[in-house]
């Protein structure tokens, strides 16, 4: 076995026994965004929030909420990409239309996912918060958001942000991985920055100063659950 799937299945047998599933895949798989909004637990405008200036739906620490991002993440079922969307675009549809509609620039609102790693995504298959953002830039219908998938960059490989147990070693674990090949796209625009998870902040923040660094005149970051 190579040792990329190893790593897999160990990041796997850790979530299985730390964070047991107690909901059925069919069940997660026939979840509705209707459903998430209503019942589930959203989330607070705590410190970590305010501090990086992000906005999130939904509390991570809601069960099924935890489940349904695993199973998305995890287990294949990448449907749930666009109900995380939707949830998205039903927060914040009235605000981002009512910008898109004022905006006088002509330049389109750039949607920017958090990148993996070239070897997280090889291990993974695909990006879940680029899934999502590509539905969330679809339910607008409208040729001034795109989505840019392409104008951030990880650099490299870093270890889980959940391995590291405290704020120092996460921030270090990201510090610098993040740049931006193509500065000229960015700079002067508006961007909406996705995550499916913020936990410490430490992810957002640098990938937000990079996409700064580079020119951005305005980053709106948002995730699905904190």
């Amino acid at each position: 076995m190579e040792r990329k799937h190893i790593c897999a299945f160990l990041w796997r047998l850790v979530l299985d026994v730390v964070f047991p599933v107690p909901i059925r895949l069919e069940t997660l798989s026939k979840l509705s965004s209707a459903t998430l909004l209503t019942t589930a637990k959203h989330a607070s405008n705590d410190t970590v929030l305010s501090k990086t200036n992000t906005e999130a739906v939904f509390a991570y620490r809601d069960p099924l909420i935890r489940d349904a991002i695993r199973a998305f993440k995890y287990d294949g079922i990448r449907q749930l990409g666009h109900v995380f969307a939707e949830t998205l675009y039903d927060t914040l549809h009235e605000d981002v239309s009512y910008d898109l509609l004022l905006s006088t620039s002509g330049s389109p609102l750039l949607v920017v996912p958090i990148p993996l790693s070239r070897e997280r995504y090889l291990e993974r298959g695909f990006n879940q918060s680029e899934i999502v953002a590509e539905h969330f830039v679809h339910l607008f219908e409208s040729e001034k958001i795109l989505l840019a998938s392409h104008v951030l960059v990880r650099n490299r490989n870093t270890e889980r942000q959940a391995l590291r147990p405290g704020r120092a070693e996460r921030e270090e674990n990201i510090r610098g991985c993040f740049s931006t090949p193509f500065p000229e796209e960015i700079a002067g625009k508006h961007l909406i920055l996705i995550d499916d998870v913020i936990t410490t902040g430490a992810t957002m923040r640098e990938a937000r100063q990079a996409l700064l660094n580079a020119g951005a005149l305005n980053i709106r970051c948002v995730a699905i659950a904190h």
